[in-house]
């Protein structure tokens, strides 16, 4: 099966914030404990490109601050123009549709894109039950078909970045270790913009039409499975 996804490389002092955030994950292991105050752990440079805008946003089990999360909705909702999300897994929390579609109601262009197929049918109807009143309001969703699309990231306005492993489903925002990077970098966001379009490409159009036309059964299964959303 074809495998698209989407990766970043960070180079320089952006990946100290990356050091502090795995070394805080590590304590929370029974790995062997280390100074974190140690130099050889740390980048240091004199020189200072300013290539690019790099933050981080987090999330993990047991925390009440969901910093990945609330990065991209206020990102979605401050938008002038377009979003454009990517994920394997759309089980989005309620200020996270509520984003996307105070956005498309203000008049930004808001595009998603999930896979076809995807790798558990449970999820994936989940999913799919999502969809429908999000495509009333004006958001354009896309099911790849060219394979599994695994990339889990956001555009806004070709401004802002996100790419990471954060999915966009209660499991990523809320329980598991993610994180995301969140970059500023006119090259990577053209970049990114032309893959969406390649990916568009690869993709169905979903309609309500469509939608509606499914067998009764089939989005009977889509409903049953919403209601394991929390825990998927």
């Amino acid at each position: 099966v074809y495998w698209r996804d989407t990766s970043v490389m960070i180079e320089g002092d952006s990946i100290n914030s990356l050091q502090l955030h795995f070394y805080l994950n590590w304590m929370m292991t029974e790995g062997k404990k280390y100074n974190i105050s140690d130099p050889k752990y740390f980048y240091s440079s004199q020189e200072n490109n300013d290539l690019s805008t790099v933050s981080f946003g987090l999330s993990s089990p047991g925390s009440d601050l969901h910093s990945a999360m609330e990065a991209m909705v206020l990102a979605i909702t401050l938008a002038k123009k377009k979003v454009q999300l990517c994920t394997p897994y759309f089980i989005p929390s309620d200020e996270f549709k509520t984003a996307m579609m105070i956005a498309v109601s203000s008049g930004v262009e808001v595009e998603l894109i999930i896979p076809k197929k995807g790798d558990s049918i449970v999820v994936q109807q989940a999913s799919l039950s999502f969809l429908k009143p999000l495509m009333k309001r004006g958001i354009k969703v896309y099911l790849y078909e060219k394979g599994f699309i695994h990339a889990k990231t956001i555009t806004v306005d070709d401004k802002l970045a996100f790419i990471g492993t954060v999915n966009l489903d209660y499991r990523s925002f809320m329980i598991n270790f993610e994180i995301t990077s969140v970059i500023e970098n006119a090259t990577l966001l053209q970049q990114m913009s032309v893959q969406f379009d390649i990916d568009k490409e690869d993709s169905e159009l979903l309609t309500i039409e469509k939608w509606e036309n499914r067998p009764w059964y089939n989005r009977a299964f889509a409903s049953i499975c919403r209601l394991l959303a929390p825990i998927l």
